[in-house]
């Protein structure tokens, strides 16, 4: 998909923490929204775009 310039999201229920580890054997994507749509996390910087978890 990287070749045809389309990114990928990945959109998970589970908690960031399982979704992290989930990262280091697939990296095809963009980012991630996880936690029912909680947090959003990129890839490429590594941190939390947006959460709200309070």
């Amino acid at each position: 998909m990287k070749k045809l310039n389309i990114d990928l999201i990945l959109t998970t229920g589970r908690d960031i923490h399982y979704v992290k580890k989930m990262c280091k054997k697939f990296t095809e994507w963009r980012c991630i929204v996880a936690e029912n749509g909680a947090v959003i996390y990129s890839i490429n910087k590594k941190q939390l775009q947006s959460t709200h978890i309070t």
